[in-house]
Formats: C-alpha cells, sequence, structure tokens
C-alpha cells in the first residue's frame, strides 16, 4: 500500500464502476474535491480491477456494490485475501444493514450512497478510512513489533515459527532456530543506566539483522534476549556460519553516548525437524544450548545435544526432590569438631548438610548444593541451616560445652540475598547464643564480587558480633589489600595444601606463608582436612592454631558429638603435646 503522508499529497484513487454515467459522476465530485491533487484509475470490470490492484500502488479503493453480474463486496474479499491494506469505500445505490454488515465482515472501511455524494462528504470519508487503516497498521504493528528495536516480537516470532515448520514440513526441508542473549548485560544497565542499556539493545538488534538473510526472521524475545529464524539453509553447518556471523558481529565495540562499551553474545542453535517438531520445543532445545554456550565460557555458540536434554531433566527431577525434601525435613545436619593444635580442646564444630535421599540414602553437598544455588531453593535451606546449627550448639552449650562456637558456609546466592543479615539475627535470636559463638564461612571468589556490596554487608554482620571465616583460602584471589579492608577474623587453609604439605614444597610454602600473613593481619588460622598426626605436627609447629580432618573426626550426626567427646577427652591429654 502507498500511504499517503498528507491529505495535502496527491491522492491515487482506483475506481472500480462499469455505469459510464456513474463514473463521470463519481469523478467530477473527486476532482471538485482535491482538484488537480487527485489521480483516478477507472476499471469497469472485475478482473481488470483485481489486475490493477496487484500492478499498481493505490491510497483508497472506490468500489461500486454492483459491477456488472459481479459484486463489489466479493472484490473486496479478494484485495483483502491478496494482503492489500489499502481502505476500501463502497458505493451504493441501495442497500441496508444487512449488506453493511457482510461488507465491513468482508474489509470494506466505509461506505457511501451514490444519491447523495458530494465532495464535502467525500472527503470526509476518504480522509476517516485512510486514517482509520493507519490506525490498524500501527495497532498491528504494536501486536507484533518490538516497540525499542523495531524487530518482531514474541507474538510474530511464534507465528513466523510456526508458518516456517508448516512450509518446512510440506518441502521436507529443516529450520534452524538460533537464539542468542548478550553475555553480562545486567552489568551494563547496572553501570551506565537503563537508557544506555536500550541504546545497546539498537545497536545490537541492527547488528544481528545485517548478519542475515531477508527472507530470515529476526526478533526480540524479552530483555536482552534474540531469536533467528534461518529457512532454506541447506547443510547443517551453514547454522554455524550464521552464528559465527553473528557473534562477531555482536562482538563490535560500541559507542553509546560518551560510553565506549564492549559486549559478546552466546548462541543456541536447534533444528526442525531433527531436535523437535513444534514451536515451544524447539525452543527449549535452543535455550538449552544457549545455556551450554554459556558454561562453555560465552562468546560461543553450541548445538542443542540431546545427553544435554537428559541431563536437565534429571536436575529438574531433582529441583523438585529437594523441594519436596525441605518441605518434609529429610535434610540434616552432620558436624566436624575443630580442635586447638596446642591444647587438641575442642572449641569449635562445622555444621555440614546432608541430604537423607527417600532412595538414595545420604547425600552430600557436592551434588545438591549447585543445583540449591541455581533454583533459589539455597536461600531456604540455607535460613534452615542457620537456624539448626545455632540450636544444636545452644544445646551442646547447656550440656557443658559452654566454649563451643559454630561454623557455617554461606553460599554466594545467600551472601548476597537481601535477607541475609535478618536470618543470622533471627538463628542467633531465637536459639539464645552469642553472636560472638556463630562464625560464618564465606569463599575468596564472593568476597570479590562486588567490593562495596560485600564489605557493607560484612560491616553489618561484624557489628553485630558474628565472626567471619574466609572458606578454602588460597585456592582464590588470596588478595592482601582485601583482608586488610574487609572485618575478618579467620582464614581457613584448604584442603588441597594440606594434603601435600608433607611431600610437596610448594604447598607447605605457601601453608607457612598463609598462617605467616594471618598472623601479621591479627587473623587466627584453621586448617581442614587434617588426616594424619604428622599434618597435625605441622601445622601446630608452624602456629597454625586451629584444625579440622579426620585425624581428628569425621562429620556425624548432633546427637553424636557428645559421646564422641567424652572419649576424645579419655584419650587426649588436656596439655597435649602430641
Amino acid at each position: 500500500m502507498r500511504w499517503i503522508t498528507d491529505m495535502n499529497d496527491t491522492l491515487k484513487i482506483l475506481l472500480v464502476e462499469d455505469d459510464d454515467g456513474d463514473y463521470f459522476f463519481t469523478k467530477s465530485v473527486l476532482e471538485e474535491a482535491y482538484g488537480d491533487k487527485c489521480s483516478i484509475d477507472w476499471k469497469n470490470n472485475i478482473g481488470s480491477a483485481l489486475q490493477a490492484t496487484q500492478d499498481e500502488h493505490y491510497d483508497v479503493f472506490l468500489f461500486s456494490l454492483n459491477v456488472g453480474a459481479e459484486n463489489g463486496i466479493d472484490l473486496t474479499r479478494q484485495v483483502q485475501s491478496q494482503g492489500s491494506e489499502t481502505p476500501v469505500v463502497l458505493l451504493t445505490g441501495t442497500g441496508g444493514a444487512g449488506v453493511e454488515a457482510e461488507a465491513r465482515q468482508a474489509g470494506a472501511s466505509e461506505f457511501l450512497a451514490k444519491q447523495h455524494l458530494s465532495a464535502p462528504l467525500i472527503e470526509r470519508t476518504i480522509r476517516y478510512a485512510v486514517e482509520q487503516k493507519k490506525d490498524e497498521q500501527a495497532l498491528r504493528r504494536l501486536a507484533h513489533y518490538d516497540p525499542l528495536t523495531g524487530l518482531a516480537n514474541r507474538t510474530l516470532f511464534n507465528l513466523r515459527l510456526s508458518e516456517g515448520i508448516a512450509t518446512a514440513k510440506r518441502l521436507r526441508e529443516s529450520i534452524a532456530l538460533l537464539v542468542l542473549d548478550l553475555d553480562h548485560f545486567k552489568k551494563v544497565n547496572d553501570t551506565f543506566g537503563h537508557p544506555v542499556g536500550d541504546k545497546l539493545l539498537q545497536a545490537v538488534a541492527a547488528r544481528v539483522s545485517d548478519c542475515v538473510r531477508e527472507t530470515d526472521t529476526v526478533a526480540r524475545l524479552g530483555g536482552d534476549e534474540f531469536a533467528v529464524i534461518a529457512t532454506h539453509l541447506g547443510r547443517r553447518d551453514n547454522a554455524a556460519v550464521v552464528a559465527n556471523k553473528v557473534i562477531r558481529g555482536v562482538a563490535r565495540v560500541s559507542q553509546v553516548d560518551d560510553q565506549v562499551l564492549s559486549t559478546s553474545a552466546s548462541v543456541g542453535i536447534a533444528f526442525f525437524p531433527e531436535d523437535a517438531y513444534d514451536v515451544d520445543d524447539l525452543l527449549k532445545r535452543a535455550d538449552l544450548a544457549l545455556y551450554q554456550a554459556k558454561d562453555a565460557g560465552r562468546g560461543v555458540y553450541r548445538f542443542y545435544d540431546s545427553d544435554l536434554d537428559k541431563k536437565t531433566r534429571a536436575v529438574s527431577r531433582l529441583q523438585a526432590q529437594m523441594f519436596k525434601s525441605i518441605q518434609k525435613k529429610h535434610f540434616v545436619l552432620h558436624y566436624q569438631p575443630i580442635v586447638e593444635t596446642e591444647t587438641s580442646k575442642l572449641v569449635g564444630v562445622e555444621a555440614l548438610v546432608r541430604w537423607e535421599h527417600p532412595g538414595q540414602g545420604l547425600v552430600g553437598p557436592r551434588t545438591f548444593i549447585p543445583i540449591a544455588e541455581s533454583s533459589g531453593l539455597i536461600i531456604v535451606l540455607g535460613e534452615w541451616i542457620l537456624k539448626q546449627a545455632c540450636r544444636q550448639l545452644k544445646e551442646y552449650q547447656d550440656s557443658g560445652l559452654e566454649h563451643l562456637s559454630v561454623s557455617v558456609n554461606i553460599s554466594a546466592v545467600q551472601f548476597n540475598h537481601e535477607k541475609l543479615f535478618e536470618h543470622v539475627a533471627a538463628a542467633i535470636d531465637q536459639s539464645g547464643i552469642l553472636p560472638s559463638q556463630l562464625e560464618l564461612e564465606i569463599t575468596e571468589s564472593t568476597l570479590m564480587s562486588t567490593a562495596t556490596q560485600v564489605n557493607e554487608t560484612l560491616q553489618k554482620l561484624s557489628e553485630l558480633g558474628v565472626k567471619l571465616c574466609v572458606d578454602d583460602f588460597g585456592t582464590g584471589y588470596s588478595s592482601l589489600a582485601y583482608l586488610k579492608r574487609f572485618p575478618l577474623n579467620r582464614l581457613k587453609i584448604d584442603r588441597s595444601f594440606i594434603q601435600e604439605v608433607l611431600r610437596n614444597q610448594d604447598d607447605a610454602a605457601i601453608t607457612r606463608a598463609i598462617i605467616t600473613m594471618a598472623k601479621a593481619l591479627r587473623l587466627e588460622v584453621v586448617a581442614e582436612g587434617v588426616e594424619t598426626d604428622q599434618q597435625f605436627a605441622f601445622l601446630r609447629n608452624h602456629g597454625c592454631e586451629t584444625v579440622q580432618g579426620f585425624f581428628v573426626s569425621r562429620p556425624m550426626p548432633g546427637e553424636k558429638l557428645l559421646q564422641w567427646h567424652q572419649r576424645y577427652c579419655a584419650s587426649h591429654d588436656p596439655a597435649g603435646a602430641d
């Protein structure tokens, strides 16, 4: 359709009328209304009119209701079925509400009675019909296109993919669906604001569109997620060529306002019919491939792999089982003793979560903690661990172990959760222990994630009186500057150094250096993974204050610790030289 941008532009009209007298009368009225701003093509039969609608572009169709033995309503239906967006005004001699309803259902915009034609009336009617069509087109665009990027939105994407699958079935061809999103896009919004993020999305949309053919569909599915529907690709390898072009195109540096931004995209690829047979499943498969691309390091593409799907389904089942187990209290805490090296005295315990799985027995944290973190279940589970560990400590203290403390691991997801401080304070308050008797273990990578936010959280916890320990120290950043900045109390030497401390000079040197550095910073040191008396002696001789590991005891259910402590005291000299 040729949209006129102003009613003062020349109006191009197709007039379909089989009566010469009616034609000349209508033409004179149009010329009176528009003067030389009107161009009229006249056709006196349906066949030539249909051909004209295909060969030329018009601003408005004026169809007589009766064209010989044929009907202007049928002509309206035919031009609509061809996808025409041009408004139709029917010129009627007779008729009524029934005719009008049928005509509107066929797609006509307006009606004019020939006996009432006048220049003002025809001008108003045509103006209304044209503006109405513009409004309809604008509404359809809003319904099918993303207003920020101008790309197809999810609704149009689903329609195009459905149509593509239907065509591919008929032609026995494949369709490649590429799903991509920007790596770490949230940081752009958080750092520079949403206006800059929006402009980056617009630049990315243009680049992705430049990387594909005109016959392909590029859509924005939401946020920073885009999709490409690539049809008639031929060989499977051609999808990889498209993915590489998109990745390279997106990776170009962008100048947005005064900011120079660099970004990358990860791409997941799935095929119809090889990987899925309908829209929903094909999109799921492409999303799974996208997750795999992100796990592979980002800025790469991956094809859907059915083995990955099986793994994902297994994780989903485990996640559902975890949720039920949390509700049914199938999680328990085991406690590993922590003793002083100089006195062999029990001074603390580390609370370690275990899952009493109904079908698999006791499951260790390496299996379920990553799933709990990725699903968000770690927040609920972590809150329970804090409360249960503090309650158990209070029971130990009431049984005579007054100076015992408890250590609890805090995951990165928990640490960054807005209610961590509230959960910690509630666990202390409800159990009745002193804040100083609870120690939270946090990994180096968590401490280094967002320094400002981390410091604020640590300061609040420290002001509450909670002790703070860096877990697995030596395996991450080991930044002396951050150790000085944060309100820490203790470093835990990772078991990987302790295992070879007697045989590997590098591990021994690292262990001694950590102890020396900690003392210089007035931090205590605990070593984990101590399995032999020789390791214990090495750590004691070099000034490591406390240790834990199988040499002292394996983790045990809470109710067994008191009995273990009695046996331990009976077999160890309180002065404990060895």
